[in-house]
Parts: structure tokens; sequence; C-alpha cells
């Protein structure tokens, strides 16, 4: 059931509207109501039933009840989830806008959520994704470079630090060919290290090589380390390519 399913009516309430009865009462339930992005578990919701025809409705005043309680329990679960994931709290995002020196509108530009997304996140009326929070996180900690590099647009070329350019639709595609090479050449590597060193009687099977360090061509000059497995290597083989 969704919050605006019962319908607050202007007629005599307590007056059945499908059959004229006035044999009527209050009931009280609970409900899963999504709200704000959230879904609530909400008790103490408020609703008139028809005893003759079963038909149901709110009141003016029950609707006016029905949503304090439903804001009591959004608040409530959106403070649980910030605490649970660690979020930034309205009060904080205002800090960052104010050391990035943006303003609302110019943040929700930049960061996206819509033209009123950051009134909202910074007076609670809405909580902002872990993926917004992130992004702020990361805005602040690289500061004004990071302002100019969104203000730079989605179609701007990314540069890579190995110094490639990348348009920026095909850059994600690139990059992901690029580990899927280098991490089939080091499993090639990796099963013919296995059959030699198994021929000598030094190993019984490839799982021990998985603490290996791999290090493979990204690039013309340039060598990218690799962890299989453990991130504590005991030797490191050469791939050439």
């Amino acid at each position: 059931m969704s919050a605006t399913e019962l319908k607050p009516r202007k007629r005599d309430p307590h007056v059945c509207m499908r059959c004229k009865s006035r044999d009527v009462l209050v009931e009280h339930y609970a409900d899963v109501l999504d709200f704000k992005g959230l879904t609530l578990d909400v008790d103490g919701l408020a609703q008139t039933r028809c005893r003759n025809c079963d038909y149901r409705w709110t009141t003016a005043g029950q609707e006016q009840d029905n949503l304090a309680r439903l804001r009591d329990a959004y608040v409530a679960k959106r403070d649980a989830v910030r605490d649970r994931e660690g979020l930034l709290t309205g009060e904080q995002i205002g800090e960052v806008l104010d050391r990035l020196q943006l303003t609302k509108a110019q943040a929700a530009e930049l960061f996206g959520g819509g033209p009123n997304a950051f009134t909202k996140y910074m007076n609670g009326e809405v909580l902002q994704s872990l993926a917004m929070d992130r992004l702020l996180r990361l805005a602040l900690a690289f500061g004004p470079r990071a302002v100019e590099l969104l203000r730079q647009g989605r179609n701007a070329p990314l540069r890579l630090n190995a110094g490639y350019t990348l348009g920026a639709t095909t850059a994600t595609a690139e990059m992901q060919r690029c580990i899927a090479a280098i991490r089939a050449e080091a499993d090639e590597v990796l099963m013919r290290a296995y059959v030699m060193f198994r021929g000598a009687g030094t190993v019984k099977s490839p799982g021990a090589f998985r603490t290996f360090r791999f290090e493979s061509h990204v690039g013309p000059g340039r060598r990218a380390p690799i962890t299989a497995g453990s991130t504590t290597p005991t030797t490191a083989i050469r791939v050439s390519g």
C-alpha cells in the first residue's frame, strides 16, 4: 500500500460513501510504506471502516495523524541508515559546499540529484545516496581540482596517469580490456610455472602460486603491479608484453 492510497474526504466522515450506512468504526493498523526513497514500517495508522459493506477511508484528522507518524518513522529510519552507512549529516554537507565555495544550485549542477537536491539533503528532507556521499567526500579531499574536473562536463576527455587520453564513453571499456588482457597473461605464466615446478616435485597444485606478484606491460615502457590472491608476494615473474 502506498502512502497516498487512503485519501481524506470532505463529506461527513461518519457516513459510508458507498452504502450511506452510519455503522462505522475507527481501526488502527501497521503498514509498510515507501516514503522519500526509504521503506518504512509504520505503526498506529488510522482509518475508518464501514461495518455494513467493509468500505474503508481516512478522515482529514486521521490523514494528518498518519502523515505525522509517517514522518516520524522516516526520521528514525533516515538517522539509522546514516549512522549505519557513515553518511554525512546535512550540516556536514553544508560545510563541504562552503569549503568548495559552491552554492546549493551549483552543487546540484556539478554532482547531480536535481535542482533542489542539496536543499533537501541539508534540511534532512531526503537522505543522500551512498554514491553521492562518497562523491562529496572525494571532492572535498581533492578540493578545487575536483570542482574543475566536474565542470569540464561528462563529455570531456579522460586523461589517465599512464599518459593515455580516452574519450569518456570509451575509457571504461578500454580499461576493462586492458585489465582482462593482463590477467589472462598472468594466468598463462602462472600455469607454465606450475607445470615446471610440478615436474621438479616442488609444488602439488596451482594454488601454491596464487601469492605470486605479476608485473605486466600496460603500455610502452610502463609497468603496473598486479597481485593474484594474497597481497604478500613471495616472488615476481615478469611478463613481456
